[in-house]
């Protein structure tokens, strides 16, 4: 399991750790969807709801990304 650091607007979240079952957490509770991209040190794209990300076919309207801090066994 890899563990990520969320970062929007250049600012690390201080939620700190983000694991896959805490991932689910955030999209339900703030509705943010999260786009995976082929980028190793920012493989997911931030963005505050599904309409917005429809809308981005570049990736350049994210409001942020999630970038990896280490892997778990």
């Amino acid at each position: 399991m890899e563990q990520y650091r969320l970062v929007v607007n250049g600012n690390v979240d201080m939620s700190g750790k983000i694991d896959q079952g805490t991932l689910r957490e955030i999209v339900e509770s703030t509705g943010f969807c999260f786009y995976e991209v082929d980028d190793e040190d920012r493989p997911y794209l931030v963005y505050r709801d599904r309409d917005e990300l429809d809308r981005d076919p570049d990736g350049s309207h994210a409001i942020g990304y999630l970038t990896p801090i280490q892997k778990v066994a």
